[in-house]
Formats: C-alpha cells, structure tokens, sequence
C-alpha cells in the first residue's frame, strides 16, 4: 500500500468540503495545472464525489501517477492493468473527465469544458529492464516517466540511498530512449547524481514534477538550487509540492510552499516553477480510522526502507491550510497579495506545465 491511498477523504466526510468556491469553467483562464495529482478516492477508485471535488477546483489538467511503485512481480502486467481501469473509469464520467494523450485532446478538453488527466510512473521497474516496453506503455497513453522512486533501482540511484551510484547503463540507454519517444522524464525522487547525470544526457527538457528547495528545508526529497538550475536551463518546470518535507517539523502551511515557490522563481525565473501537490484532489478528515492506517502506512513505509526522513505518525501529507478543494484558486490569491503579477500567477498556477507537457504531447 503506498501513501497516496492516504491522501483522500470518504465520501460523506468530503461533502461537507464542496461548498462552491469558484466555478469551473470561471477558473479556466487561470490555466490550473496540477504537475502531480491524484483524481481518485481512498480505493484509486473515480467516484461521484471526486469528479464534483475536482469540478469545483477549476483544474484544467492534472498529471497523474499510475501502475505500480517500487520492485515485484508481474509489474509490466500490473502496471497495464492499472492503466485499463483508469482508461474505464475516465469514461464513465466523458462528461467531466478526459484522457490526454496529444495536443489535440487537450484542444478538445478545453473546447468541451472537461477535466484533463495525464498519465505518467514514479517509477521504471514496470519496464522490467526491458527498453522495449516503453512503446505499449506509450500506446496505453504513458506521457510521463520518473526515473527512480526514492530507493534504487535498475535505472539508477533514488534519493534516499545510502551510496549515490547515479545513473546506471540501463538508465543511460533509458534517457535517450524517452527522448526519443517524447515521452517527459521526471526527476522528482531521483538522487543527486543521477538526476545531474540525467539532464546532461537528456536533449530535451526534464521535469521535476513534485518537489522543494533544499536551500530552504534540506532534505531527500527537496532539490538543490544547482539541480533546479541545471533543470531550468533545460526549458523544464519545477512543481512545489504541498508536503511536509517543505519545514523541519510540523505540518505544512502556505506560507512554507509560498516560500519556495518564490525561492524556485529566484533560481529558475518564473517560466520554470509551477505546482505538483502530490496530493490528492480531493481534501482530507482526519478520523480515528484514518490516522490508524496512516499510522499503519508511515511504519509500513519505514520497514521495507522506501520511506523519506521526517515520515512521521502525526504529520499528515497535506497543506494544513489549503486543505479544500479551492487551494489551488487561495494559492493564487496569496500570490498576488505578495506582489506576483497576474501574469507570474498564471504561470505558476498551470501555465508553465502545460507549455512543457504540451512540448511533449
């Protein structure tokens, strides 16, 4: 079980989040791009009650995770299928809810008023060491793929190993092949040196779809300002994540995530920072039932020795104070009160994710 199953409410805690904040199609000048979200409920499952949350966000598009993380079995298998149910899932809500695979289906997303969904791995041992099998995940719709979770793996080194290997010969030959294939690679849970080795050998842009600044908040999981520098001259995009790791202790707050976004833009400019929550549309309750897994997740986690530092019991994996489902719209209205043009604002909010996915599609 890993922890974005943890991200999200049941249905009757989460009506009592949707009171109206801002209208969909009212929201769709602002471009609202989540770089890494997830459209689905406690059991990865679309529901009614997701698709209202996600309408009443404004989201235009959300990239989002599927098939499998970290190693096993049958993971190519396991992986397709996850895609399968998603594709089934989409469909059942066509009027809401949209698939993206190309430039044309964003056009029509737009045109129809619906919510598009990228899909993209936070892994790569789905390929199974197999180059190959990049082309039937490309058919399935596969737009997207992070090079290693945090632990290492055939490609290369994540970002918690104990030694940085970097990238490896299979990881080498990957990077040219995404690039190939337009396929976006992703660097967010990527070690140091193998996110370094990636964006040399890479001849197109990289993203980091969800991450923080170690020059703020030192950590596994945040990036350096020579990595997001290095990823900028790219022509990528940064999304500042809305988890804990953005402090040293406690829960997340917005002034912390307003605080590396600002801090990404002075590294990068502003054509290179947006948002990836890494979060779930939907906001969170926290009951007894719910602290219990979390509970049970975070330990979890820390025994198979794929959990980051500062994965604690009682620090939950949300903004404490854009926990609604319009915290993408509040975001954007602390940042024009901080000074940022409606221009930046827009930006940072979608514009700049969608430029670089858009390169891709």
């Amino acid at each position: 079980m890993d922890r974005r199953q943890f991200l999200s409410t049941s249905a009757a805690s989460l009506a009592t989040f949707l009171a109206p904040t801002v209208g969909h199609a009212s929201a769709k000048p602002i471009n609202l791009f989540d770089g890494c979200g997830f459209p689905f409920d406690l059991e990865r499952n679309i529901t009614p009650e997701v698709v209202s949350a996600i309408q009443n966000s404004g989201y235009q598009l959300i990239h989002t995770t599927v098939g499998t993380i970290g190693k096993g079995e049958h993971l190519f298998e396991k992986s397709m299928k996850f895609i399968q149910r998603m594709d089934r899932q989409i469909t059942l809500y066509q009027d809401s809810l949209s698939k993206i695979t190309s430039k044309q289906d964003v056009d029509n997303s737009l045109r129809n008023n619906t919510t598009g969904i990228i899909y993209g791995f936070q892994d790569t041992e789905q390929l199974e060491g197999n180059i190959e099998n990049i082309d039937p995940f490309y058919t399935a719709g596969v737009r997207c793929m992070q090079l290693t979770y945090n632990t290492e793996n055939r490609v290369g080194s994540g970002c918690i190993v104990k030694e940085d290997k970097g990238l490896k010969p299979f990881g080498e030959e990957l990077v040219s092949a995404l690039n190939r294939k337009n396929i976006l690679i992703d660097l967010s849970h990527c070690s140091i040196k193998t996110t370094e080795a990636a964006l040399r050998l890479s001849t197109k842009p990289a993203a980091i779809t969800h991450s923080g600044c170690s020059a703020l908040q030192p950590h596994p999981r945040n990036k350096s300002d020579h990595q997001l520098k290095a990823m900028a001259d790219k022509g990528g995009v940064v999304g500042i994540y809305f988890m804990p790791f953005l402090r040293s202790s406690g829960m997340a707050q917005s002034a912390d995530v307003i605080a590396h976004i600002e801090h990404a833009i002075n590294v990068c400019g502003e054509d290179h920072v947006g948002i990836g929550t890494d979060n779930q549309v939907t906001p969170t309750t926290i009951t007894d039932e719910y602290r219990k897994k979390f509970n049970a997740n975070v330990r979890e986690r820390r025994e198979k020795g794929i959990g980051a530092p500062n994965e604690q019991e009682d620090v939950f994996l949300f903004i404490e104070d854009l926990n609604t489902t319009s915290r993408f719209i509040d975001l954007a209205a602390l940042l024009k009160k901080r000074g940022h043009s409606e221009r930046r604002v827009e930006k940072i909010m979608g514009g700049n994710f969608r430029r670089l996915f858009g390169g891709v599609l």
